[in-house]
């Protein structure tokens, strides 16, 4: 009878056993897991903890670099005031240059540069838009002639004595209002680098600027006026660091205005003495009312303010 029993329990055991092990199979959450199991699953979460360090990383990367950009290309805006050494060519009515005494200017302008990624990360390509400003005061000075010939280096005096013309007259000015357009080419050579140094910048242009140009003359109480339409081109280069700009360029023009005149003084000797009467104005070969061609000549240096 103890056989029995003993054969019975045995089979109990050996079933329960069986469900056991059937049971942990099927049931995938189970919490027994085998060593090779917990070894596949640590590798795994270190595998993504790397991907996810790597994307940080090319994420910050593509954040600097972004930074850099805008700092080297940013600010494409800029206001500028400069000096201006003029010169008015008055050769087509057979007249002397006039010469500058003082000149100034201040200018607007935005650059729109035509692709947004630099070329080999050092140049790009750009289209100027720029609002000026112009004024010049030319020289004052009078005609002084012996016969027909003039001496403009000679200062006369009556009796040896200096005669004091500079208050005679307001002088002659000009001014200019202009919008200027032109392409332009911006380096960048330091742009490898790192560091400060890598804003620093190179700006050739070309513009053309039409402009409303007013010449104004006053001589004897008496105020002259001339309008005309005087296009300007003009080349230059300027130098960029951060917020600071430093330029030179060169610009010509040539307008139809009345006719300028100057005051001309005739040589007189009367009795052992000489002097210089006032004669009028003198307009060379023109007439008074002429509209004649005067060419100009500008060179330009300034400062700007980048923003």
């Amino acid at each position: 009878m103890k056989r029995y029993y003993t054969v019975a329990i045995g089979i109990a055991i050996s079933s329960f056993n069986i469900f056991a092990s059937s049971a942990i199979i099927e049931n995938p959450n189970s919490q027994l897991q085998t060593p090779q199991t917990e070894a596949d699953s640590l590798r795994h979460e270190i595998a993504l903890l790397k991907a996810e360090k790597e994307q940080n990383n090319l994420q910050l990367a593509q954040i600097a670099k972004d930074n850099k950009l805008k700092s080297i290309w940013g600010r494409p805006k800029s206001f500028s005031i400069g000096y201006i050494n003029t010169t008015l060519d008055q050769s087509s009515v057979g007249l002397p240059d006039r010469d500058a005494r003082f000149g100034a200017f201040f200018s607007f302008a935005k650059t729109f540069y035509l692709h947004k990624k630099p070329i080999a990360n050092l140049i790009k390509i750009g289209l100027d838009l720029n609002f000026e400003v112009n004024y010049v005061n030319y020289e004052k000075g009078h005609n002084f002639s012996e016969g027909p010939d003039f001496n403009w280096d000679w200062r006369p005096g009556q009796d040896n004595e200096p005669i004091d013309y500079s208050n005679s007259y307001l002088g002659t000015h000009q001014i200019d209002l202009g919008i200027g357009l032109g392409p332009s080419v911006t380096i960048a050579p330091f742009s490898f680098l790192s560091g400060s140094i890598n804003n620093l910048k190179a700006s050739f242009y070309y513009h053309f600027t039409p402009s409303l140009s007013s010449l104004l003359f006053s001589e004897s109480d008496d105020l002259k006026q001339s309008w005309a339409f005087n296009l300007y081109r003009s080349y230059g280069v300027k130098l960029s660091y951060k917020k600071l700009s430093l330029g030179i360029e060169h610009r010509n023009g040539e307008a139809k205005y009345k006719a300028m005149p100057i005051a001309y003084y005739e040589y007189k000797e009367e009795s052992g003495n000489h002097y210089y009467e006032d004669e009028g104005y003198w307009y060379g070969t023109a007439k008074e009312g002429d509209k004649v061609k005067y060419k100009i000549s500008e060179f330009r240096a300034y400062i700007g303010i980048n923003f």
